[in-house]
C-alpha cells in the first residue's frame, strides 16, 4: 500500500515543548532530503545515457540546495579546461563565457585549482571572484558553490556548481548530501569514459584487422580437406606450417580448459542439421608461452539435402583477437561493481546512520509530548515514516552490493534471495547446497548472483512459476549453479534470438569463464545451469 506524504502545514503549526519551529523545519528538510536521495538513486539505476544521468543529478542538487541556476562541467584533459555538458537557467551569452574555464577562473576554476569545494557567498564582496563579477551580475546570481569531481585515482573529472540570486551559503547538511550526489556523478563519468575508451579500442581493432586480415578457416566435410590461414594459426600461437591439432570432440587442443565445454557445445549445435548453422562464440586459447588470448570466432555451417537426407558439407568462418576489448569490458564491470559497493557503503554508513540519529531524536520527542496526545501521535507517525525510509535505504544498499566479501557470502546471498522471493511473490522458492561452495572472488560471486536473480525474475514474470529451486552443487574445483522452475517453459526460438535478460546472463557467464545452459526442465518449466570453476 502506497503511503501518503504528510502535508507540510502539519508540523509547522504544532507547538512542541522543547522543540522550536526551526528544528521542526530542519527535521522536515532532512526527511525530504533523504527521500530525494532515495528517489535519485532509483532513477539513476533506470537511466542509461551520461547526459540523462548528469541532468538528474544536477536537478536533484538544485532542488536540494534551493538554488536558482546550476551546471555540470567535464574536465577536458587536452585543453585542461572545464566544459559545460548540462545546465539549467543560463542564457547563451553566459554559456559562451563558460565555454572553457581554466584553473583559477571563477568559483569552478578555483575549485579545480584548489582541488576542493569553493563557496562564494557574495560575488560582489569576495575578492577572489573579482574577475568574474561582471559576468555573474549579467547572468543574475550573487552566490555560487562549486564542488569538484575526481576519479578513483585522483584525476579531475569535472565540476558541479549551483548558483543563487541572493547572497547565500548552503547548509552543512545540504553540502554533505551534495557530496553524495557528486560521488555518484563521478562514478558515472568514470564509467562513461571507460566505455568510450572501449569504443575507441574497438575502432582501432577493426582498423588493424582490415590492415592485417582476419584469421580465416574452411572445413570441407565432403572431401575432408581443411584450410586455416597463417593469420588464423597465429591467433593460436602457431607458425604457418605448424599442424593444427583437434581433440576427439573436434575442439582445438589450445582452447583454455574452462572454455572447452562451451566450445564443444557450440560446435555440436552448429553442425546439427536441424539448426540454423550460424554461430558466434568467444573463448580463450592458451599460447605456447602460457599467455591467454581471447578470440571471437564467427562461423557458419552449410548443409545440403532435405529432411533425413540433410547433411553437413562445409564450415567456414573468421577469427579475431579481442583480448584488449575483453580486458576493457572486465575493467568496466569492475568499475561499475566498485561504484555500486561504494554507494552501498555510503548509504549504509552515512545516510542510515543519520536516519538512526533522527529516529532517536524523534523517540525523545515522543516522550516529551506525553501531555499532548495530538502532537505525540504526529511524532509517532513521523517515527514510523523514518523507519520506513531507513528500511528502504538498507534494501537499496543491499541491492547495490548483494554479496558480502566473506567466502561464504555467496551462499548466504542466495539463501536470502530465495527467502525474499518466497515472501514477496508468495511462491515456493528454496535454496539447496549439499556441500559448501566458498567463493573468495567477490566479482565472480556477484556475477553468479545476478544470473540467479535474472533467472528467478524470468521464471516469476514470464513463466508464472509457482515453485523455484536454486541449487549449488560442487565436485572438486567444478561447481554448478542451477535454477529450476515449474513455469510455462522457455519460449520456442528464444534461445537463438535472446531477450536482454538472456543476453546479460550469457555475458556475465562469459566474463567469469563459466558455461551457461538453458533447457526445458524434466517435467515442465525451465532449467538454467551455470557451470564454473571455484579456484580460477
Amino acid at each position: 500500500m502506497k503511503r501518503k506524504k504528510l502535508p507540510a502545514p502539519a508540523l509547522s503549526t504544532i507547538e512542541l515543548p522543547g522543540l522550536n519551529s526551526e528544528k521542526v523545519r530542519s527535521y522536515r528538510a532532512a526527511f525530504e532530503a533523504m527521500n530525494r536521495l532515495h528517489e535519485l538513486s532509483t532513477r539513476l539505476l533506470e537511466a542509461t545515457g551520461l547526459g540523462e544521468l548528469l541532468e538528474e543529478i544536477l536537478e536533484a542538487t538544485i532542488a536540494l540546495q534551493h538554488a536558482d541556476f546550476g551546471n555540470v562541467q567535464l574536465y577536458n584533459r587536452q585543453t585542461q579546461a572545464l566544459e559545460i555538458v548540462a545546465q539549467r537557467g543560463f542564457g547563451p551569452e553566459f554559456l559562451n563565457y563558460l565555454r572553457a574555464v581554466p584553473e583559477g577562473l571563477g568559483s569552478c576554476g578555483l575549485a579545480l585549482q584548489r582541488r576542493q569545494r569553493v563557496i562564494i557567498e557574495d560575488t560582489e564582496t569576495n575578492p577572489a571572484f573579482a574577475p568574474c563579477r561582471a559576468a555573474a551580475a549579467s547572468a543574475g546570481y550573487r552566490a555560487v558553490q562549486s564542488t569538484p569531481m575526481f576519479s578513483r585515482d585522483g584525476k579531475p573529472l569535472g565540476m558541479l556548481s549551483t548558483h543563487f540570486r541572493q547572497p547565500h551559503r548552503p547548509s552543512e547538511r545540504d553540502l554533505r548530501l551534495t557530496d553524495l550526489y557528486v560521488q555518484q556523478a563521478a562514478g558515472l563519468i568514470e564509467r562513461k569514459q571507460a566505455e568510450e575508451a572501449l569504443q575507441q579500442s574497438e575502432e582501432r581493432l577493426r582498423f588493424a584487422a582490415q590492415a592485417a586480415g582476419f584469421g580465416i578457416y574452411e572445413l570441407n566435410f565432403v572431401t575432408g580437406q581443411a584450410y586455416r590461414s597463417p593469420d588464423y594459426k597465429a591467433l593460436f600461437g602457431l607458425q604457418p606450417n605448424d599442424e593444427f591439432q583437434l581433440d576427439a570432440d573436434q575442439v582445438p587442443i589450445y582452447v583454455h580448459p574452462d572454455d572447452r565445454a562451451l566450445l564443444r557445445n557450440v560446435t555440436r549445435e552448429s553442425r546439427d542439421p536441424r539448426g540454423e548453422g550460424a554461430k558466434d562464440v568467444e573463448y580463450r586459447v592458451v599460447l605456447p608461452d602460457g599467455a591467454v588470448r581471447w578470440l571471437l570466432v564467427r562461423g557458419r555451417t552449410f548443409f545440403e539435402g532435405e529432411g533425413k537426407a540433410r547433411r553437413l558439407v562445409l564450415s567456414r568462418g573468421i577469427a579475431l583477437d579481442v583480448t584488449e576489448r575483453k580486458q576493457l569490458e572486465q575493467e568496466i564491470l569492475e568499475i561499475s561493481g566498485r561504484e555500486q559497493r561504494r554507494i552501498s557503503q555510503d548509504l549504509h554508513d552515512g545516510l542510515c546512520q543519520q536516519l538512526a540519529g533522527i529516529e532517536f531524536r524523534n523517540s525523545v520527542l515522543v516522550q516529551q509530548l506525553a501531555q499532548d496526545q495530538k502532537a505525540k501521535a504526529e511524532a509517532v507517525r513521523i517515527g514510523t515514516l523514518i523507519r520506513d525510509v531507513t528500511s528502504q535505504t538498507r534494501l537499496l544498499a543491499k541491492g547495490l552490493s548483494p554479496v558480502s566479501l566473506e567466502a561464504n557470502g555467496f551462499m548466504s546471498a542466495l539463501e536470502e534471495l530465495t527467502s525474499n522471493v518466497s515472501k514477496l511473490f508468495n511462491i515456493s522458492c528454496g535454496f539447496k547446497c549439499p556441500r559448501p561452495a566458498l567463493l573468495a572472488d567477490n566479482t565472480v560471486a556477484t556475477h553468479l548472483y545476478r544470473i540467479a536473480q535474472e533467472a528467478i525474475t524470468n521464471a516469476v514474470k514470464h513463466g508464472r512459476a509457482k515453485s523455484i529451486v536454486v541449487s549449488l552443487n560442487s565436485s572438486g574445483d567444478e561447481s554448478t549453479l542451477t535454477i529450476t522452475d515449474d513455469g510455462s517453459g522457455f519460449p520456442v526460438g528464444a534461445s537463438a534470438t535472446g531477450g536482454l535478460g538472456l543476453r546479460i546472463m550469457k555475458y556475465r557467464a562469459e566474463m567469469i569463464g563459466a558455461s551457461l545452459r538453458i533447457r526445458p526442465a524434466d517435467s515442465k518449466g525451465t532449467t538454467v545451469a551455470c557451470s564454473f570453476r571455484i579456484n580460477r
